[in-house]
């Protein structure tokens, strides 16, 4: 009996031996999994926010210059972004004559002198309100700018009296999608809002500034199409009438249009 439990007390050593070395390595084992897994979500943590920077004063070290649009002298560019800013205008043009048929506009008494003010006055409204939703879209992206980080804008015109802001840092993708796009977006809410607020014979008179607006964002669809054919890492300098396109050495150079 007494060699019988010494052999069972052997064994049971054993077994202690044989399973504490493997336990052992397995809390190794899940350590080492938690470690690499922490360092993996470290790792993308730094890449989302590098991603996440919208602003920066110089370039990102091994960018080159791929692409240069000039919206002021290129004329190809101002045909594209003609094109597109008539056929944003005619359709929303479009959509207002769904709303109030364009005959309300036009029709009147011509022998009634009261009638006739009125609509001097609404075609007046209708000129000075197109003259500032340009200028508020100008000041608007200028805000848009700051809010991404630029510290200084600046203001021009182009040849078709278009009002331009830019500035001399360098914008994320992202941001400058965002900051094209703030301007419209809150104009074309408010100049909604004034449409409905309106008497029915001013809705084309607010309806003439959202053409305005939307006809605006011709260019700015223009300049989207061609940056969206490059990676999401690219960097753009907007000095307003001129766009410089930068992007990582190992990228082709960008066909043009």
């Amino acid at each position: 009996l007494d060699r019988s439990s010494a052999a069972s007390d052997v064994y049971k050593r054993r077994d202690l031996l044989d399973v504490y070395p493997i336990r052992r390595r397995r809390s190794a084992i899940g350590r080492t999994k938690n470690l690499f897994d922490a360092g993996r979500w470290l790792a993308k943590s730094r890449k989302g926010s590098a991603h996440m920077e919208k602003y920066r004063a110089t370039p990102p070290a091994g960018y080159r210059e791929v692409d240069v649009i000039d919206i002021k002298n290129d004329k190809r560019v101002r045909v594209w972004g003609d094109i597109l800013s008539v056929l944003l205008m005619a359709a929303t043009a479009g959509v207002g004559c769904l709303v109030v048929p364009l005959s309300e506009l036009i029709h009147f008494d011509y022998t009634d002198m009261a009638a006739l003010l009125s609509v001097l006055l609404r075609l007046l409204a209708a000129g000075l309100g197109g003259t500032a939703v340009v200028v508020l879209t100008c000041l608007l992206a200028a805000a848009a700018m700051r809010w991404c980080g630029a510290e200084k804008t600046n203001f021009g015109i182009t040849k078709g009296l278009v009002c331009t802001v830019g500035c001399d840092g360098y914008f994320s993708r992202g941001a400058y999608m965002r900051y094209t796009l703030t301007a419209p977006a809150i104009l074309f809410a408010v100049i909604l809002l004034a449409a409905l607020v309106l008497p029915r014979s001013w809705f084309w008179v607010a309806w003439f500034w959202q053409m305005n607006n939307i006809s605006l964002m011709g260019m700015t669809l223009y300049m989207h199409r061609r940056l969206r054919r490059l990676p999401e890492d690219i960097w753009i300098q907007d000095g307003g009438t001129v766009v410089t396109v930068y992007a990582p050495r190992d990228i082709g150079e960008m066909n043009r249009e």
